[in-house]
Parts: structure tokens; C-alpha cells; sequence
């Protein structure tokens, strides 16, 4: 016994302040196990690492001086340890774990003594073992390997009738991240205070993402039972978790995990605000966090949405103005966010199936219309017509849309179809449209009727101003001043612009002309903006503080 200790104590020394690299397997079929969570834990079970296997079931981990053990966890398979006096020189380690036959069995749990005893108790703490697991490999999978991604964030209005009466959407490309789509606090945090902040008089309601329910303080303020997913949902069971004790003026969550028991992996979270008063139980408050498991072995978040109540939602606004809506009582509102591409650093990569619209513009007589932009009210999707006229949005979030054409030229001064097209774009399909439009030169002729331009050196100008968001503003007072020599006349001066934020006409020069512009508001300095024309049609923007 006195050579046993040294020797384990020399093998771990020589695995520590390493990397590791193993593969995983599954026991009876020798298949390599995706998605296994590698925790490399000191003799204080603290952990040291955590990775996760990728498509090969292949592992790499670092191993730190004070690493003692290395527990794997995967949904639907029964825990694996081996102790670091058990890696080889070599610095690798094949695993091999045992499938549960059924993903529901008995095991020992504490007491939680504010919840009833259920027949079911015993299940629900094996389903919560398993939802864990799988908990865990979502916060591992982004922690580890983060993705290059697009995100789509939008805000939605809806009825009493659940319609969507008209919703914002934003799509970005964002660089490798670890952050959830929701923003959220420790579970510590949830039970002191609920899931709802006050912050300058507005209240802000919380979601419980993973981080949240695996903590200790989220189980000992739950209880927990087991619910069948039942015709809607086969495959699936879920593990209810609800709030024993409810405080008062508290905001506190209840919810479903689900999880799929034949694809043995994460399904979603619902859930429910509690405590609210005053709300319309048609509201429905509350949200759910979807997950998805990819190929690559990693566990996504790629979908989400939080409800509350929408009966003060004022009417969205755009750069066209005041977003239409229908004469419908407004119930909810909800704010979501989706995943709509993702690229891994090792190649691998996924994207969903959103909708698209192709729109094809003709003049009167069938000819293409080419440089009109192509926007969807609300949303900063945007595309161009092409040479044969044609513009083609993809990545479109599910849901109705007005459409606008303008003319790129004039900087959507307000020359736009007089009857914006609407549609209503679904998950893997596409939207077509054949729209007639008058040519660019006919709406700037029209725009500019106040100004005779016949001379081939003429110039026209119109000027823009907008707020920093790209509101339009019109009360200003503007001059426009053009290079005579050394010196700058004034040659134009108003006060007041229309409403769309242009000044109140076109503007007459020669191709050639410099010119400065200066744009003020009443106690402001004034904004001043040059240009030299060289075109026939020419479009100025003067950005000027709100």
C-alpha cells in the first residue's frame, strides 16, 4: 500500500498540465456518441474544464495540476467517471457508455419539504437528471464552440385572437459569441427577487435560460412532476416545474422542460409568469426557449419568445412613417429572437428555413426597372432590383409584411408606389410578385415639376434631412450657398421642410456647381454639408440631432 499511493500519485502528475484527447462510445453498438459533456473536476469536485464531443464523438480537454477525476454526461446515457491516474502517457482515453433503456427510472433525491408528495416524485427527479444533462451540454456547446451566426430579433403586436397585427424585425450577422439570445440572472438572483425588474418605471420580465435552472437555488425553490407531451407532442415528456410558495408583488416562473425520450435530447422550455395582476389571462404571459440538436454534436438555442401585455403598444414607425395597423384591440406583446445561419470553426455549419420573396419590376410596357429598392416595412430587410429587375430578399422571419419600392436614386423621398404590396412570408417557401412601376426619371420629373431643367447642363438637387434613427425632419431652417470665385452666396434660403424631411422644392444648378448646404434648428449649430454636382439627378442626406 505504501508503493500504491506514489505511483497513482506519479501517473496523475504526468497527465496533468496537459491536453487530453479520447473518443466516445456507445457501449453496445461501438458508435461514436456526439454531444458528450467532459467535465474534468479537482478533489474538490470543482470543475476544472468542460468540453464537449463533437460528430466523431472525439474529445480534447485540457488538464490542469489539481484535476483528480473526468465525468462524462450525455442525455439518455448512464454517467461515466474515470479517475486521471487512469490516462496513459500517451494522453488519451476511450470511453464507452451504457444507453438507458428507458430515459424514465428510479433514483435517490433529497426531500424538498415545501412539496407534496407525488406518486410520481421518484420519475420526476430521473427526468430532471436527464433534462440537466442536456442543460448543461447547451451552455458547454456555446461556451466551447461558439458559432459564427445571424440572429433575427423581432417585437410583434398581437390580437385578441392571437393574430400577428404588425411586427419590427431586425436581422444581423454577429461574430462568435457565448452570450444566450436572453439576458439572465443566477438562479440566486430569481429567487430573491422573481423574474421581473423595475428599471425607470418600466417592468422587465426575465427568462429562465439554462444557466438559471441548474443551479441549486432554482431546484430548492420548485417542485417538480411529470407531464405526458400526449398526441400533439409523441416522443416527448416533460418535467413541470412550479413555485410552491408564492409571494406577494412577486413575479415568479413556472414552466415545462421537454424533452424528446426516442432522439434522446432537449426539446424546449416553456414558460409562465405568476403573481402578475391585472393582466388578461389571454395574454398568456410567459415564453419558450427551443433547442436544437446539430450534427456536429452541439446543442443550440436557435429559437425564442417572451409575451406580456400589449394594451398600451403605441403604432410602430419606420423611415416611411407611422407602420398601418388594423382596427383590432391590441392584447400582446411579444419579443423573440431566432437563429437563422450558423458556421463552426470546424466547417461544419447549418441554417434554417425562413421564407423568401422575389419581387420583379416593369414599367407599362414590360421593360425592367432596375435600381429600385426593395423594403420591408419595419424591418431593415432590403435588396435592389438587378438588370432584369429583380430583387430577392431571403432569410424571412414568418409573418406579414408590407412591401415598398422606391427609387435608390432620390433616396426614398417619398416616390413610392401609391399601394404598397403586402404578404404574408412561411417557413420554406417563396413569395413572388410582377410589380408595374414608373421609371425613375418620370417620378424625379414629377418630384421636380416646380423647376424647368431642359438645358443638358442642368442640375437638379434635392435635399433630405433626417434624424439620427432616419426619421425625417422638417422643422428646420436651411440655406444653400454655391462657389462663385472665393466667395459663397446664398443663392436659395427657406424655413420649414415637407414632411417627409425634404426641403420644399427642387433645387435649379449647373453640372459642376459646388455647393454647401447648412441645415439648422432653432438653438442648434447649423449642420453643413458639400457637394459638387455631376449628375442630372442629384440627392443630398443632412443628418441634424433629434
Amino acid at each position: 500500500m505504501r508503493l500504491l499511493v506514489p505511483l497513482l500519485f506519479a501517473a496523475a502528475h504526468v497527465a496533468s498540465g496537459q491536453q487530453l484527447t479520447g473518443i466516445v462510445r456507445d457501449l453496445g453498438s461501438g458508435v461514436p456518441i456526439p454531444g458528450v459533456v467532459v467535465l474534468a473536476l479537482d478533489s474538490a469536485a470543482g470543475t476544472s474544464a468542460r468540453v464537449i464531443s463533437d460528430a466523431r464523438g472525439i474529445y480534447r480537454i485540457q488538464i490542469a495540476p489539481s484535476v483528480r477525476l473526468l465525468r462524462f454526461l450525455r442525455i439518455g446515457f448512464s454517467p461515466e467517471e474515470r479517475p486521471i491516474s487512469m490516462v496513459e502517457t500517451a494522453r488519451t482515453l476511450e470511453v464507452s457508455m451504457r444507453p438507458l433503456s428507458q430515459l424514465l427510472a428510479s433514483v435517490q433525491i433529497r426531500e424538498n419539504e415545501r412539496c407534496p408528495r407525488r406518486a410520481d416524485h421518484d420519475l420526476a427527479f430521473s427526468l430532471w437528471e436527464q433534462a440537466s444533462t442536456a442543460l448543461l451540454a447547451a451552455i458547454v456547446s456555446r461556451e466551447a464552440t461558439p458559432p459564427q451566426s445571424i440572429r433575427i430579433i423581432y417585437k410583434r403586436i398581437r390580437s385578441t385572437s392571437d393574430a400577428i397585427l404588425d411586427q419590427l424585425v431586425q436581422i444581423d450577422s454577429a461574430s462568435a459569441t457565448t452570450r444566450p439570445f436572453v439576458a439572465v440572472l443566477s438562479s440566486e438572483d430569481f429567487v430573491r427577487g422573481g423574474f421581473a425588474r423595475d428599471s425607470t418605471g418600466m417592468r422587465k420580465y426575465l427568462a429562465p435560460y439554462a444557466d438559471a435552472l441548474l443551479e441549486d437555488g432554482f431546484i430548492a425553490a420548485h417542485c417538480f412532476r411529470v407531464r405526458s407531451g400526449g398526441p400533439a407532442q409523441p416522443n416527448q415528456v416533460g418535467l413541470v416545474f412550479e413555485t410552491p410558495n408564492r409571494a406577494r408583488n412577486r413575479v415568479d416562473v413556472d414552466g415545462t422542460i421537454w424533452v424528446d425520450t426516442a432522439a434522446r435530447t432537449l426539446v424546449a422550455v416553456e414558460f409562465q409568469y405568476v403573481g402578475l395582476t391585472f393582466v388578461d389571462p389571454r395574454v398568456r404571459p410567459g415564453g419558450e426557449i427551443w433547442f436544437r440538436q446539430m450534427t456536429n454534436g452541439l446543442l443550440i438555442s436557435d429559437r425564442w419568445h417572451i409575451r406580456g401585455s400589449g394594451a398600451n403598444e403605441q403604432p410602430g414607425r419606420d423611415e416611411f412613417g407611422e407602420l398601418p395597423r388594423a382596427a383590432t384591440r391590441v392584447m400582446a406583446t411579444e419579443y423573440g429572437g431566432e437563429l437563422v445561419a450558423a458556421e463552426w470553426p470546424d466547417g461544419s455549419a447549418w441554417a434554417e428555413r425562413l421564407g423568401r420573396v422575389v419581387v420583379r419590376a416593369v414599367d407599362s410596357v414590360g421593360r425592367p426597372v432596375t435600381d429600385l429598392e426593395l423594403r420591408l416595412r419595419g424591418t431593415n430587410y432590403a435588396a435592389t432590383t438587378n438588370d432584369r429587375g429583380v430583387a430577392e430578399i431571403a432569410s424571412v422571419l414568418p409573418g406579414p409584411y408590407r412591401a415598398v419600392l422606391s427609387d435608390s436614386l432620390l433616396g426614398r423621398i417619398g416616390l413610392r408606389p401609391s399601394a404598397p404590396f403586402e404578404f404574408t412570408a412561411v417557413r420554406d417557401s417563396v413569395v413572388e410578385r410582377l410589380v408595374i412601376v414608373r421609371p425613375a426619371v418620370d417620378n424625379f420629373r414629377d418630384f421636380c415639376a416646380n423647376v424647368r431643367a431642359n438645358d443638358p447642363r442642368d442640375a437638379l438637387l434635392v435635399v433630405r434631412v433626417r434624424a439620427p434613427d432616419g426619421r425625417p425632419v422638417s422643422d428646420v431652417g436651411w440655406e444653400v450657398a454655391r462657389a462663385t470665385g472665393a466667395d459663397w452666396p446664398i443663392v436659395y434660403q427657406g424655413r420649414q421642410g415637407r414632411e417627409d424631411g425634404t426641403l420644399d422644392r427642387c433645387l435649379h444648378f449647373r453640372k459642376g456647381d459646388s455647393l454647401r448646404v447648412a441645415v439648422h434648428r432653432d438653438g442648434q449649430a447649423p449642420v453643413i454639408e458639400s457637394r459638387v454636382l455631376a449628375n442630372d439627378a442629384n440627392v443630398m442626406t443632412v443628418t441634424i440631432r433629434d
